[in-house]
């Protein structure tokens, strides 16, 4: 699988023992760890700040519960690598930018059927697009009145 960073460009794993956290018995020395959609991260609360790495699985396209996990940690104050795992498309880059996500291991059938061009495309996205989320809204809303 090809790991992507959030500028499209294919880099290299310094993380070789990524462990499933409901695998794990001693949490003493985690550094590395991959959660599932079900995952219970309260659990996770101790361990954020010795944490380099924590792999968000998305079994297919359609479950957004990794959106929901990664939105979830970064509010907690997470500050270490947030990677997606799995089936993701291409529409998904700006959500996963919104999320917090600093990385992207897609699946090969994936990133073959997009291409290469289509994943370097998120340097032209913008982590905050909707208006009123960003910054200033438009004239038109501002001046709107309650009825």
């Amino acid at each position: 699988m090809p790991l992507l960073n959030l500028q499209g460009e294919v880099i290299a794993d310094s993380h070789n023992n990524i462990i499933p956290f409901a695998e794990i018995t001693d949490k003493s020395n985690l550094q590395a760890v991959l959660i599932e959609g079900d995952s219970n991260l309260d659990a996770l609360i101790p361990h954020l700040d010795d944490l380099q790495l924590i792999v968000i699985s998305f079994p297919s396209f359609s479950d957004g519960r990794g959106f929901s996990q990664a939105h979830w940690l970064r509010r907690h104050n997470y500050q270490g690598e947030l990677r997606a795992k799995g089936w993701l498309l291409p529409d998904q880059l700006r959500h996963l930018l919104q999320c917090g996500f600093s990385s992207i291991d897609l699946d090969d059938t994936i990133y073959q059927r997009h291409g290469v061009a289509t994943w370097q495309s998120p340097t032209m996205v913008k982590p905050n697009y909707q208006r009123g989320y960003a910054g200033a809204l438009p004239d038109a809303r501002k001046s709107r009145k309650l009825i």
